[in-house]
């Protein structure tokens, strides 16, 4: 059983997250202030946090901070639609998703459930074996910087390949355009612009244009994300 701590200081929101994790199967745990939250995150080391980016006692951000310290646990981030710097600092202090309030519960159970496979997905790629990874039609080899769908090999260039291997590698990981050039180490000025169309023309070569439940997801505001 997966133990999920919600950190969120108004009780009626907090409960309701709790009410709709215990009914798909989680243990869930509550803390309804910053300091509150990082003694039961040491205490009880949740497998997952839901936390609120404003907190009486420290904030949600400085919270992903000492969280990152020592642990690399999933996280996803509360947001009112006023804090979208807020937001994207979460993502980038090592946040993997965020939930922008008023949402659907059964968004949250989503959500949840889709960082948990992206930890179950973390054996696709180490780098002990550095061997191909694998999701369902998709394979792609480190190694040969090689890429098959449906056991066809696709012509990719080089950049396209970086983006897909980034993406891939960290199922669930939301990434802005900035990122993504930092992890494929491209240069800012040439590319920022044309990110979005690499993701297309990547989509189109792994049979996904005009696919809106594809492997690659837009995460509008902010960037993408491989589910």
């Amino acid at each position: 059983m997966k133990t999920v701590l919600i950190v969120e200081d108004h009780s009626r929101v907090a409960l309701l997250i709790q009410s709709y994790l215990k009914r798909d199967g989680y243990k869930t745990l509550l803390a309804y202030d910053g300091i509150e939250a990082v003694k039961s995150f040491k205490k009880n080391r949740p497998d997952l946090l839901i936390l609120d980016v404003m907190l009486p006692g420290l904030s949600g951000l400085d919270i992903v901070k000492k969280v990152r310290e020592t642990s690399s646990v999933p996280i996803i981030m509360l947001t009112a639609k006023s804090e979208e710097k807020d937001k994207l600092k979460g993502l980038k202090l090592g946040a993997d998703d965020y939930i922008v309030k008023p949402f659907s519960p059964n968004e949250m159970v989503a959500r949840v459930e889709a960082l948990f496979r992206r930890v179950e997905f973390d054996h696709f790629h180490t780098p002990e074996t550095n061997g191909p990874v694998k999701y369902k039609e998709l394979s792609l080899d480190p190694v040969r910087s090689e890429v098959f769908y449906n056991n066809i090999k696709i012509d990719i260039t080089a950049l396209q390949f970086r983006i897909l291997e980034t993406l891939i590698k960290s199922p669930g990981q939301v990434f802005t355009r900035t990122a993504l050039l930092e992890q494929i180490q491209a240069e800012k000025e040439i590319y920022e612009r044309t990110i979005d169309a690499h993701i297309k023309n990547i989509r189109k070569l792994i049979g996904e244009s005009g696919n809106k439940t594809g492997l690659i997801h837009t995460m509008h505001g902010v960037g993408y994300k491989f589910e």
